[in-house]
């Protein structure tokens, strides 16, 4: 499984996330947003997973 990191290149929070996995060599992949928006099948695997932290879909959209 390899963790993706969705945001900008330049977000400071996406950076410490990277370097962050990088130190612990935990493989992951970043998605700039900016380049290349989010597929149908990423934003739903998204969605699903507030959902399960929100409890409903409703929930996790607000």
């Amino acid at each position: 499984m390899v963790i993706q990191i969705f945001g900008t290149a330049k977000n400071f929070d996406v950076k410490k996330a990277e370097r962050w996995f990088s130190e612990r060599r935990i493989p992951f992949q970043s998605i700039d947003l900016k380049e290349k928006g989010m597929s149908a099948g990423e934003l739903d695997s998204v969605l699903v997973c507030l959902e399960k932290s929100a409890g409903s879909r409703t929930a996790a959209l607000e």
